[in-house]
């Protein structure tokens, strides 16, 4: 475990960073520094297993024992999920340990970028020898052409994912709560892609929408139909686990009916706890 690891400055930009809490970052960091740097014989589902560069079979509780202070098995559980959704990492698990394995490890650490420069700077006089025969210096050109071009292909087409969801969602705000919002919007193309990056779905926005509109819609609490609320992080999932509110439940309070784009909406106030009237600078909860 002696040596060091490389961590690419360009991580600061990446959505499994600056997306994460300061907890899951330093669940990530320790990770890398567990992670296996050359192969290593494990004990795996009873056998015997050897595990490459990248990979560390470990625990919950090991994890959370290296990171430290504030860390908890519960914390590095949810980090684990969310960093698998961002495919950095995949873990299969046994009642007793994991099996962790870094899925980009070679493409960045210090044994592939070796191996690299063995092969196409000439580091010993056999790799030369080859390098002469089966490749040139237009072929290496073209192969990271080629590699560029797929990247930007790659991102490219994550880019135009984002925005068709993003545009599907404030469309959906907008016709059910009567609003206006624009789906170009950097913030709230931010909100999206930070809930959709923890894994939520753009059924689970609309749910929250169909749940919170007729709750607030006609109320005080109208104007809080609105992205940087419905999406916020600390809000977001305890929407999206309410019980929506029945029809009959909405006759009972309110029979006062308002039509947005051809459907009926029911203006009522959330009970049987009465709602107080919103204050200057109150966010609902």
């Amino acid at each position: 475990m002696n040596g060091w690891i490389k961590v690419y400055r360009e991580l600061l930009n990446k959505p499994i960073w600056f997306e994460s809490t300061p907890k899951q970052k330093t669940i990530l960091i320790t990770i890398l520094l567990m992670a296996n740097n050359q192969e290593r014989q494990w004990e795996w589902h009873g056998k015997q297993y050897h595990a490459s560069p990248g990979e560390l079979i470990t625990s919950l509780k090991g994890i959370a024992q290296q990171a430290g202070v504030g860390i908890n098995e519960g914390n590095v559980r949810t980090a684990l999920k969310r960093f698998e959704s961002y495919r950095f990492l995949t873990c299969k698990s046994t009642n007793k340990n994991r099996l962790i394995n870094i899925v980009n490890w070679h493409n960045y650490q210090d044994s592939q970028s070796h191996e690299y420069k063995q092969k196409y700077k000439q580091s010993t006089s056999n790799v030369q020898a080859e390098y002469k025969q089966n490749t040139t210096n237009e072929e290496l050109k073209n192969l990271r052409t080629k590699e560029l071009k797929n990247k930007d292909n790659v991102e490219k087409r994550s880019s135009d994912q984002l925005k068709g969801q993003v545009h599907e969602i404030i469309l959906y705000l907008n016709s059910q709560a009567s609003k206006h919002f624009r789906a170009n919007s950097k913030d709230t193309a931010k909100l999206i892609s930070g809930r959709l990056h923890d894994g939520f779905t753009v059924d689970d926005f609309k749910k929250v929408i169909d749940i919170k509109t007729p709750q607030w819609v006609g109320t005080d609490y109208d104007k809080f139909l609105r992205p940087s609320t419905l999406f916020a992080p600390n809000h977001f999932e305890s929407y999206l686990n309410e019980r929506p509110i029945k029809q009959k439940e909405l006759n009972q309070h309110d029979d006062t009916s308002r039509d947005f784009g051809g459907s009926t909406r029911y203006r009522h106030e959330a009970k049987p706890e009465p709602i107080r009237t919103p204050q200057k600078g109150d966010e609902p909860f």
